[in-house]
């Protein structure tokens, strides 16, 4: 873990110069993500303090199992293909894929912007890790039972999950699970 983070003032080093020309802000200035216009507005409206650093942003990613797409790419993301999906959001992904003996996963909702996140149902909490890019909410495939959900808990815990939800915390049963540092 990092010990000490930069805050983004909009003025990239120029090593990063050619990752903010793949970001460009909707006016086409190559400007950090964090601080472009979108993403301003977008803490703002979603009374979020937390400021990203600007290498907390990609447009890519995954592993064998899970794509870029499938955790950034969800109508509460506004900002695609930008996003933010820490490592340890992939590594926690895999290790309860492998605990549960490789069955596939169904991703809810990865990443989500702070505007997207107040406007999902029910609204996601000021706080919530989905805009750290460390939550995920997952299913299993086909029928979906609280005996498969309490398998998926359990398989989270042990792939390290730090935060995890119950059956019924949600009327869709999804398990809302973070890998929070």
């Amino acid at each position: 873990m990092r010990e000490s983070r930069r805050q983004c003032d909009g003025q990239l080093p120029s090593a990063r110069r050619q990752r903010a020309v793949r970001h460009p802000c909707p006016d086409g200035a190559a400007v950090c993500p964090a601080v472009s216009p979108g993403n301003t507005e977008c803490r703002r409206a979603g009374q979020v303090s937390w400021t990203p650093a600007c290498d907390d942003f990609s447009s890519g990613g995954g592993t064998a199992n899970f794509s870029w797409g499938a955790l950034a790419n969800h109508s509460a993301n506004q900002h695609f293909p930008r996003g933010i999906v820490r490592q340890v959001l992939w590594t926690g992904l895999e290790g309860t894929r492998t605990e549960v003996g490789n069955e596939p996963l169904t991703i809810g909702s990865g990443y989500r912007c702070p505007v997207g996140n107040s406007q999902t149902s029910p609204p996601g909490g000021q706080n919530s890790r989905h805009m750290y890019g460390d939550a995920v909410d997952v299913k299993g495939t086909g029928e979906w039972t609280e005996e498969r959900f309490d398998s998926l808990r359990a398989a989270a815990e042990r792939a390290g999950a730090k935060f995890l939800m119950n059956w019924n915390s949600y009327a869709s049963h999804h398990l809302h699970a973070d890998w929070r540092e």
